[in-house]
């Protein structure tokens, strides 16, 4: 099986699986309160799993107050570190792959541009830096007028509307996205954080069903006026271009019915300019043996991100990405339950 075959198995997605989840984590991811909304009606253990097609995972992580901007604080490889786990620096293989960008969009209030890119064949990571020439308090896409000034970085009492309009200010919600069509997106993260209160640097991160050398592609700004149904769209064209990336092999599991009423399909293992990627295809007995599963883990990587897609009621696509370590001939999974007991382990070996 390879990335062709599993991209086929999943082109057709069940729309009732679309989620959206805001996550915060205003002052760091060790000590501070979490807030998670499901948008959902199915079971609250979808909260865990990452769902196709249109994923809005949003991590706003917003630690800084007003600071002077500089471009090399806000890049790919010095916010990386804060969306790691133990916060791993960006693979120094990572870095000689970074696309600088010089694409600006302007308008009368609002001055934006793509810094950053930097993508391999399964992961499109750009930074968006955006200022508003001082007409506007800029907050993440899902923030609101009620919301405290912790969400932009800010100390003290009063809610965002009330800073906004101390200020003579309007509260303008911010968000940047590439395009999901065009490069076929699963689902996709934002980072966003406040440089000053009119000043904000974005960092969008996709996962890509389809591969690709070099696309043209656009990044979109989206402003959207809080309290109303004010929003403007902004485009910016930008090429992208992809890392080299090595396949290590197909990898078949020993025994593919190791994890109880699961069937585990053969592995596609790839190294990329991030890491190292694994792919497979889980297909379940019923809908809740494939929600009984809170996570897998690799024994031969670390600092990887999990993320299962949902294909519909009974399969599902897990992927490891941007893994660090190395692989030989065997590659050991476990699988765990919402306990977060072992509920199958399966080793794979290559072809």
């Amino acid at each position: 099986m390879t990335r062709k075959d599993i991209s086929e198995a999943i082109s057709m997605v069940d729309d009732r699986f679309i989620t959206e989840t805001f996550h915060y984590a205003p002052h760091g991811k060790d000590n501070s309160p979490e807030r998670i909304v499901e948008m959902n009606t199915y079971k609250k253990k979808t909260a865990r799993r990452f769902i196709v097609p249109l994923v809005a995972i949003i991590a706003a992580l917003l630690a800084l107050g007003t600071v002077v901007y500089a471009a090399n604080l806000f890049g790919i490889k010095e916010i990386w570190p804060k969306l790691s786990p133990d916060d791993a620096e960006l693979p120094k293989a990572a870095e000689q792959h970074i696309q600088y960008h010089t694409e600006t969009s302007e308008t009368e209030d609002i001055l934006w541009r793509v810094a950053e890119s930097l993508c391999d064949d399964n992961k499109a990571i750009i930074t968006v830096h955006v200022s508003s020439k001082g007409k506007y308090v800029l907050a993440p896409t899902d923030a609101a007028l009620t919301d405290p000034l912790s969400v932009i970085g800010l100390a003290g009492e009063g809610t965002l509307g009330e800073y906004a309009s101390s200020q003579g200010k309007t509260l303008m919600l911010v968000n940047a996205a590439l395009d999901y069509e065009q490069l076929e997106i699963s689902g996709a993260s934002v980072y966003f954080e406040n440089i000053s209160t009119d000043e904000m640097a974005i960092m969008f991160s996709a996962d890509l069903l389809q591969s690709f050398d070099k696309v043209d592609t656009y990044c979109t700004l989206v402003l959207h006026e809080a309290g109303t149904d004010n929003i403007q769209r902004l485009e910016i064209p930008i090429t992208l271009t992809a890392g080299a990336s090595n396949e290590i092999g197909i990898f078949s599991p020993v025994d593919a019915g190791a994890v109880p009423r699961i069937h585990i399909g053969d592995a596609v293992i790839s190294e990329t300019p991030l890491g190292i990627s694994v792919e497979f295809l889980i297909e379940a007995e019923d809908r809740d043996a494939l929600l009984d599963i809170l996570k897998v883990e690799c024994d031969e990587l670390t600092g990887y991100q999990e993320i299962c897609h949902y294909v519909d009621d009974v399969t599902g696509l897990e992927q490891i990405k941007m893994g660090q370590g190395t692989i030989t001939d065997t590659l050991t999974v476990r699988f765990y339950d919402w306990d977060k007991q072992i509920i199958g382990t399966v080793v794979f070996k290559k072809q």
